[in-house]
């Protein structure tokens, strides 16, 4: 959704809605681990404003790179 904010806020009062975001981390070329990102405290309405401006992606695209990113499962 476009990154943190450029004033993230981690105030709990500040808002309504936690955004936690995970990154990956693929210095083991074997598997990938989540690590910790980013999180900040947005309104509501900040947080549809965000999911609005996002970018949509094709559920087929989406699926296709996900599935090129983990490995399978034998």
């Amino acid at each position: 959704i476009g990154g943190p904010s450029t004033t993230a806020s981690h105030d709990l009062g500040d808002g309504d809605i936690i955004w936690m975001v995970v990154d990956m981390d693929y210095s083991d070329p074997t598997a990938a681990r989540l690590t910790r990102g980013h999180w900040e405290v947005m309104t509501l309405e900040a947080s549809s404003d965000r999911l609005l401006a996002a970018e949509t992606v094709p559920q087929q695209a989406f699926l296709d790179l996900l599935r090129q990113k983990l490995r399978p499962i034998a």
